[in-house]
């Protein structure tokens, strides 16, 4: 009786046990640029476990290597980007769709995946990009740029704009406000290190007395980086007070 038991638990536990081993035979195809095993292995892993968000992540990346597989075949590239929104809802394909579509002169729908993207990722334009863990602002604007050109298979122009505006341009253009000073405290507290990261940068640039204070209580944050930055910042801001009296 004990036997049958244990094969019972042994059995309940097999699809997320086999979803993490499904996401791992992914992870390691994909490192090794076979992203067409990998895409397999990866869905296999989110039709057992839905749950995964690490399996729905890593679907994006993969799709974003056989985009670049397709060598400016765009039909391709735009129904691969598609199918990642499709698995993955918080993923970044709406700005990489919406450049796409700029790129085709196709304002209304680059309008429509730039409305998206931005309502999923409203501190896009603050973003900075790390080299060795060290913040660059602006350069995960220019990554996103130089992967849309190999994408369509232009030649890379890594630093130069793609022949499309900034993003508080293109907030203009659409009518959305900068996020207020309210809405920066409360993204101090998201879940997602990515965003606490950029609302620290953003009150950086706002960098009065009020976002010192604010920014005193992330020195606390449980990633290191949002830690490290937000004291960072608070000594540059400090120092520009200090200069200005």
């Amino acid at each position: 009786m004990g036997f049958f038991n244990k094969s019972k638990k042994d059995n309940d536990k097999a699809p997320a046990d086999q979803a993490r081993f499904h996401y791992q035979q992914a992870d390691k195809a994909s490192q090794k640029g076979r992203y067409k095993q990998a895409r397999e292995e990866v869905q296999k892993a989110i039709d057992l476990e839905p749950g995964l968000s690490e399996a729905r992540k890593l679907f994006e990346a993969i799709c974003y290597g056989l985009a670049l597989e397709k060598n400016g075949v765009i039909d391709e590239v735009i129904s691969l980007l598609k199918e990642c929104i499709e698995v993955n809802p918080a993923t970044e394909s709406h700005a990489k769709l919406g450049r796409i579509y700029q790129f085709q002169k196709k304002s209304k729908e680059a309008n429509g995946e730039y409305r998206e993207h931005l309502a999923i990722h409203p501190y896009w334009e603050y973003m900075p990009g790390r080299i060795d863990g060290k913040p660059v602002r602006g350069l995960r604007s220019g990554i996103s740029d130089e992967l849309v050109r190999r994408m369509l298979g232009l030649e890379p122009q890594w630093g130069l704009p793609f022949r499309f505006t900034t993003w508080n341009d293109i907030r203009k253009s659409l009518g959305i406000p900068i996020p207020d000073m309210e809405t920066l405290i409360e993204a101090l507290k998201d879940g997602d290190e990515d965003v606490r990261f950029a609302a620290v940068a953003v009150l950086e640039e706002i960098g009065d007395r009020k976002t010192v204070e604010q920014l005193t209580k992330v020195l606390e944050d449980e990633d290191e980086n949002v830690r490290r930055d937000a004291e960072y910042a608070i000594k540059r801001i400090k120092a520009k007070l200090s200069d200005s009296e």
